[in-house]
């Protein structure tokens, strides 16, 4: 029950640009595959959960494509912030 390769999420396409893609063939393959007796879930909450995978997925591989020094970089300023707060 594997999605071909060009039902694949593309990263760097955000989720609102692929928004027919999952709707026509990936949230039909999740919910078949699902048993809505042990599982009764709606559409709307596998979409959310989707989104948010497709979130981490797309933030990860926007930071690989970042320069090693802007990534220091952010991650000092990051640091710094959540030390404020304490």
């Amino acid at each position: 029950m594997r999605l071909r390769p060009e039902h694949y999420l593309m990263l760097d396409k955000t989720f609102e640009d692929q928004r027919d893609l999952v709707k026509k063939s990936v949230l039909p393959r999740i919910t078949n595959a699902l048993d809505k007796e042990t599982f009764p879930v709606v559409d709307s909450i596998i979409y959310k959960m989707l989104h948010r995978r497709y979130q981490h997925q797309r933030d990860e591989f926007l930071n690989s494509q970042k320069s090693p020094t802007e990534v220091e970089n952010n991650k000092r300023r990051k640091h710094k912030n959540s030390r404020r707060d304490s």
